[in-house]
């Protein structure tokens, strides 16, 4: 490819999409709300005492799509989405990936891991991308930002060569 300093161009500003991650309590929500004109979508119940404009709490993944779907396609004032929390919503998209798509013998399954190694996570992860979609979409056309927040976990590492130990 040849290439002619006439061909630069400067790229559009965009505003950010951010993950906040971190362990319980220390603050993501706080810092989330002091986002421009921020709206909460709280699958989790994470608000606490923090007085902000928040859709009601989702109870399914369809819930979270029909919010993201109203702030494209209504006017409204709000610059940042934040989402609280990714850790809460991927049991809403499992659950709806179970309820929504059978598996290779065509019958339903009742948790993700039903579909064989591996499967049920890649249906999720088409419904992860639908979710994406809907908020680059909401970033490009409705010039909003987009937060996210999700915890880390301590979890219990056990390995033969040392003792066993915490780690996040």
């Amino acid at each position: 490819m040849a290439f002619d300093l006439s061909t630069i161009t400067r790229s559009t500003q965009l505003p950010p999409r951010l993950v906040v991650y971190g362990t319980p309590g220390i603050g993501k929500t706080t810092f989330a709300s002091a986002s421009p004109d921020a709206i909460f979508l709280p699958v989790e119940d994470g608000l606490g005492q923090l007085d902000v404009p928040a859709f009601p709490r989702p109870t399914s993944y369809q819930d979270v799509l029909e919010a993201v779907a109203s702030l494209i396609q209504q006017d409204h004032g709000y610059g940042t989405l934040v989402l609280d929390s990714l850790d809460k919503l991927e049991p809403l998209i499992w659950d709806h990936v179970c309820e929504t798509v059978p598996n290779d013998k065509g019958q339903a399954v009742e948790r993700i891991e039903q579909y064989g190694y591996g499967k049920g996570y890649t249906h999720a992860l088409t419904e992860w991308r639908r979710l994406l979609r809907g908020l680059d979409k909401l970033r490009e056309d409705k010039g909003m930002a987009i937060v996210a927040i999700a915890h880390s976990a301590v979890v219990r590492f056990e390995t033969p060569e040392a003792d066993p130990y915490e780690r996040y």
